[in-house]
């Protein structure tokens, strides 16, 4: 059984897509690890949020990319938004890498390696606590946010489909649950024509199994005084 590690930045919401990753290696029969020395393929899912986050990327590559000077056999696959963003440049930058994969885009992933697999996602995060992503990009377009740029429009996920992933969540024996997005407050708008935040709270807030839910990403200029209450 091959090996495989994977270094995320950046964001919960990063690391959700890495979960996918990482998902759609284990049902192609590889096997994760922590260290990338010793691994068969490293999947580096990057930042290119701020220059902090720029810099961080740039330098875990090159960090990497000296790993597979002492084993030349290793391949490493570059995603996330440093490549959205910057995308001709760091293949002129780093024309080592085996692979670059756009911003989600696992079908192009999926491909990369033999063998078939569905989007599942494996948890990364400790047994009992996970993410449920409820939505990605963003329609705030704040003056000083590069998500819209680099994540889309905001694109809700359905809220029989997250009821779904919590029972799947659950049934791993996740007891913490941790709702993300860029803005959380404008989950439902782009499918109801309103924030559904508050509706799917309530239902998640049912699950006997869940002990915590927390919120994690609010514009305070959305939040409202029935969010506050409920």
């Amino acid at each position: 059984m091959k090996k495989y590690s994977v270094v995320s930045l950046g964001c919960p919401k990063n690391l959700v897509d890495s979960e996918i990753f990482s998902g759609i290696l284990d049902q192609k029969n590889y096997r994760i690890i922590s260290d990338p020395e010793k691994s068969d393929l490293i999947v580096i899912n990057t930042c290119g949020f701020i220059d902090d986050a720029k810099e961080e990327s740039i330098n875990t590559i090159q960090d990497i990319l000296e790993i597979k000077k002492g084993k030349p056999d290793i391949k490493i696959i570059v995603t996330g938004c440093l490549v959205k963003r910057y995308w001709q440049e760091v293949h002129e930058e780093f024309p080592e890498i085996d692979h670059f994969i756009d911003l989600k885009d696992f079908d192009s992933f999926n491909r990369l390696i033999p063998g078939s697999a569905e989007f599942k996602r494996k948890i990364l995060t400790p047994a009992h606590y996970a993410y449920l992503r409820i939505s990605d990009g963003c329609n705030n377009l704040c003056s000083y946010c590069s998500i819209p740029g680099i994540r889309g429009q905001l694109i809700s996920t359905p809220i029989p489909a997250l009821l779904d992933e919590v029972d799947m969540l659950i049934e791993s024996g996740v007891k913490e649950l941790i709702i993300t997005a860029q803005d959380i407050t404008q989950y439902g708008r782009d499918l109801y024509g309103e924030s559904k935040l508050i509706e799917l709270l309530d239902l998640i807030q049912k699950k006997d199994k869940l002990q915590w839910i927390r919120l994690l990403y609010l514009h305070p200029a959305h939040i409202s005084v029935k969010l506050l209450e409920f």
